[in-house]
């Protein structure tokens, strides 16, 4: 008789714009790595629709994503056997629907979790009493030349205009440093920008079956920021403000009563197709 073999369970999570073919990749090398040490992979990488700019900064629609993120990961929980620990690894905005997802379900937890251009806010909690038993391990990848996160989210962030969202996939976790009985690594500054983590796919899909194997990259792996990205991160606020006060600016004082709503409908068609 042939001896049962370790479940090996995960969710794969691709961003908001794209890059959901990277992760169908990432998902094939989990499955085939895990067979190769005698697992049983059950992973799922779920495709989800397109996601605006304006949906992305709207408070009910991140609400409801967090709901269709905690149903994937009771589909996966189902799956007998339903004791194994969920692994997961999430891209951009699905990197705060499984964090968000820790703080609002009392049920959901992980075993390793990867992070590529999270959009968590940096003081996410990954430390406090009631988040640091639901997980296991945490590996957080940033990268170099990431704009949308250290720029566009710290924006966000700092004028909380969308609580829960910051630049935790740019600067890092300071919660995540030093937990005891806690694995946790955070590697910086990878070269590219928000989709940096698609030349390290193989690395990935380890960390994720191995944990502790396979968690700092090489210094080879890692490039110098550019100035002009460092100064635009820690002004964002300021350009945020300049943004929102050019937008007031245009409605209000046009040169033409329709100028302004013109221009704030264009400002709403680009971010509801961007």
């Amino acid at each position: 008789m042939e001896p049962t073999k370790t479940v090996f369970k995960a969710l794969i999570l691709h961003g908001i714009r794209d890059y959901a073919h990277d992760f169908d990749e990432i998902q094939g090398k989990v499955e085939e790595q895990a067979a190769k040490r005698g697992m049983r992979p059950i992973v799922l990488s779920p495709r989800y629709r397109y996601f605006s700019a304006l949906q992305f900064i709207t408070p009910w629609e991140r609400t409801a994503r967090i709901h269709e993120f905690a149903d994937v990961y009771a589909e996966l929980v189902a799956i007998p056997p339903h004791d194994v620990p969920i692994n997961v690894a999430g891209h951009s905005f699905r990197s705060y629907l499984l964090g968000t997802a820790l703080t609002k379900y009392t049920k959901i937890e992980y075993g390793r979790v990867y992070l590529a251009g999270s959009v968590l806010s940096e003081s996410y909690p990954w430390n406090s009493d009631n988040i640091r038993g639901l997980w296991a391990a945490v590996r957080n990848d940033t990268a170099a030349g990431d704009f949308p996160v250290g720029v566009l989210c710290a924006g966000l962030e700092s004028l909380g205009l969308a609580p829960g969202i910051g630049k935790g996939g740019f600067d890092g976790f300071p919660a995540l440093d030093k937990i005891p009985g806690k694995h946790t690594v955070q590697n910086s500054n990878l070269p590219g920008g928000h989709g940096a983590f698609v030349r390290i796919k193989d690395d990935i899909a380890k960390w994720l079956i191995q944990g502790d194997e396979q968690a700092h990259l090489p210094s080879d792996h890692k490039v110098d920021r550019s100035q002009l990205l460092e100064l635009l991160s820690r002004s964002a606020w300021l350009l945020t403000i300049s943004l929102l006060l050019l937008l007031f600016y245009l409605i209000l004082f046009g040169r033409h009563p329709w100028l302004g709503a013109t221009e704030l409908l264009i400002l709403l068609t680009v971010l509801s197709v961007y």
